[in-house]
């Protein structure tokens, strides 16, 4: 029997890089997902891992805002299913890669965040995303945590997309230019998560908690200026875009000011890094520009 990978929350972003990277011919990819599998439910998780032998864990109620309002399901998605997943693959003698996030942290660190600073989350979502990992440490001696945060690509609601509809629609944007964090391409991650993933069936791996995220680390103000430096490449007009502060622009959770994670560990351990974002960002802004816009649907 080949090798089977598992993909768990196969619909979002970085689970749909996943389906789509090259894994080798020797090796069966089984992508699934929210309206597949309920990771809450025990015995649709343990009968999705039937035949698996890497779990990887792409699923996350990512809502930010919309967490603060609905904690019980932000904590069914982000901590009970990753329990859940733990357990089975616990019980399978299998090895489960669980991404988590930046947001773990309040954001109060003068620089760059290791893996070992202690966890203080400011919302719901950080919360229920902590909890997760601490059920997976605590379940499962082979997984691996990937902490990142900034995730942009061409599937999904990110950054990039926002602002490449925001700068074709208005005459000027404000944005916020006093949080600082590291984009990160979803193709870049799901390369490594592949990687992974292969090593995890040799055993090759060092297992614990890894920061993975792009570089170098930006603000979204400075972010937001350089996808409308893509754009004018392509001869869009862009707005004018106006630095603010956080307090200018209040949201329902608050975020870290500084999420920076450092990511020297994963390079020095693993011999994995994400590397440049701006790439992945200009090529995502040409795709989004070929892309039917709503009102043209």
């Amino acid at each position: 029997m080949s090798p089977g990978i598992l993909v768990v929350g196969a619909g979002g972003g970085l689970g749909r890089a996943l389906t789509a990277a090259e894994w080798p011919a020797d090796v069966s990819v089984r992508a699934l997902p929210r309206g597949t599998l309920d990771i809450t439910d025990a015995d649709a998780v343990n009968d999705a891992m039937a035949g698996a032998s890497v779990v990887i864990n792409a699923a996350a109620y990512t809502l930010v805002d919309a967490a603060e309002g609905h904690r019980e399901t932000a904590f069914a998605v982000n901590a009970e299913g990753p329990r859940q997943l733990a357990l089975s693959a616990r019980e399978r003698g299998i090895p489960l890669i669980h991404v988590s996030t930046d947001y773990v942290f309040d954001g109060e660190a003068t620089g760059p965040y290791p893996e070992e600073a202690p966890v203080a989350p400011l919302g719901v979502y950080g919360a229920s995303k902590a909890l997760g990992e601490q059920h997976v440490r605590g379940l499962l001696t082979k997984h691996l945590i990937l902490r990142t945060s900034w995730v942009f690509g061409p599937h999904g609601n990110n950054f990039v997309r926002t602002m490449v509809s925001l700068m074709r629609e208005r005459d000027s944007l404000s944005v916020v230019s006093d949080q600082r964090g590291c984009p990160t391409p979803t193709t870049e991650l799901a390369r490594c998560i592949k990687e992974l993933a292969m090593r995890c069936l040799s055993s090759d791996v060092a297992w614990g908690t890894f920061h993975l995220a792009g570089s170098p680390a930006t603000t979204w103000f400075d972010f937001s200026r350089a996808i409308a430096d893509a754009l004018q490449q392509h001869g869009v007009k862009t707005p004018a875009i106006q630095p603010i502060s956080t307090a200018e622009y209040p949201t329902a959770a608050a975020r870290p000011r500084n999420s920076v994670l450092d990511c020297r560990k994963a390079k020095g351990t693993l011999g994995l890094e994400i590397g440049p974002w701006a790439p992945a960002m200009r090529d995502l802004v040409q795709h989004l520009l070929t892309e039917p816009r709503k009102n043209e649907a």
